[in-house]
């Protein structure tokens, strides 16, 4: 499976009329990683791609029957069968076992919650560290994995009355940990996606009733926004300063930009507190 359709959006008047379609299969492609990142752990007889490719003709094929339903126009109908590459009536008839059913797609978000909510935890926990950081006074934003989950954990393993490790309402260190390891090349999306989310709390789960293009490309341009931040963490002093390599996170398409997106990172004022406090004692020392 490629990791995009790139195609010139941007020029041709046939691209730039039916830029929605490229929209909604832009969209489907990211939850087909969601689901299953590009980058799986499988050892042996990985069919992962298969998979992605299967819930991505479901999805899009879903979409189709919608603007069938709407009795959209013959030219918008050719255009997405062509766009979003659905097959002729008689593949369906041989391949109908191989079908990845809605249901199922929907059951694997609704796994998947939790997972999110952790990366999403994760993520603003080393953003709000760097801008902690970089507030401070010595305004040098940095961050690392360990510092984030000692902040959220707290520097010792507290024992609770059942014998596990300290954690949050989302879990232990050990679900952080390995949901970042898991998910990583997608963090940027599905920080995006929870984003979004709250945006639009109390309405229907926005992976299934988003019938606006310009809410997937909001969340495209959040997903951009949030990938160019999470490549500027850094962690001096570490082997590895850089927290994201550029190859360990999924690019979007070319034509995906976030100019119009400025997402407000507030620091911790607990820990800006303390980060500064040994220089405001020696300002006071120094005056009295």
């Amino acid at each position: 499976m490629n990791l995009w359709n790139e195609r010139p959006v941007l020029f041709g008047e046939f691209l730039t009329q039916h830029r929605d379609l490229v929209l909604y299969d832009t969209f489907h492609r990211i939850m087909t990683f969601l689901l299953y990142p590009f980058r799986c752990s499988c050892k042996d007889l990985c069919r992962c791609d298969s998979v992605r490719e299967k819930i991505l003709l479901s999805l899009n094929l879903d979409f189709y029957h919608k603007l069938q339903e709407k009795n959209d126009t013959p030219e918008t109908l050719f255009a997405a069968r062509f766009l979003l590459k659905i097959p002729e009536e008689s593949y369906f008839a041989k391949h109908y076992t191989n079908a990845y059913p809605s249901w199922l797609i929907r059951e694997g978000f609704s796994q998947k919650d939790i997972p999110f909510k952790i990366v999403d935890h994760l993520m603003w926990t080393l953003l709000r560290l760097s801008r902690t950081h970089e507030l401070s006074v010595f305004h040098t934003a940095k961050t690392s994995m360990q510092e984030a989950i000692e902040w959220i954990f707290g520097t010792t393993p507290v024992k609770t009355k059942t014998g596990g490790k300290k954690s949050s309402k989302l879990g232990g260190q050990d679900a952080y940990k390995k949901g970042f390891k898991y998910h990583k090349e997608v963090s940027h999306f599905i920080t995006a996606l929870e984003f979004v989310k709250r945006e639009n709390a109390g309405k229907e789960s926005l992976l299934f009733s988003w019938n606006e293009a310009d809410q997937i490309e909001r969340f495209l341009s959040l997903s951009h926004w949030f990938r160019q931040k999470f490549l500027l963490l850094y962690t001096p002093n570490a082997t590895k300063k850089e927290v994201f390599l550029e190859e360990e996170i999924l690019p979007l398409p070319a034509w995906v930009t976030s100019e119009n997106i400025n997402v407000s990172i507030e620091p911790f004022e607990k820990k800006l507190e303390e980060i500064n406090a040994p220089y405001v004692e020696l300002i006071n020392s120094a005056t009295t």
